[in-house]
């Protein structure tokens, strides 16, 4: 189950990806990422999916903020840094 559920994340963000998303399908990939962040809450890759997902979304503050979570505890984290 919990490597599914991160296939899931990992397939759903993918989709988010193509800019064709509607709410329901943010919805739902806001359910797999709640999910995976619940049984591993310290992994930087969900931190860095939570930020991505939170960027496609167009929340700015929220992907910021998430971001920055990642860089207080890895500031060379080449990726939050190029976002």
């Amino acid at each position: 189950r919990y490597t599914s559920a991160r296939a899931r994340l990992s397939a759903g963000l993918g989709i988010l990806r193509s800019g064709n998303a509607n709410e329901l399908q943010f919805n739902v990939v806001r359910g797999w990422l709640d999910r995976c962040l619940a049984e591993d809450s310290e992994s930087m890759l969900l931190k860095l999916s939570e930020a991505e997902f939170h960027s496609l979304k167009q929340d700015l503050p929220k992907a910021e903020a998430a971001y920055r979570s990642v860089l207080d505890r890895d500031p060379r984290n080449v990726a939050a840094l190029n976002n």
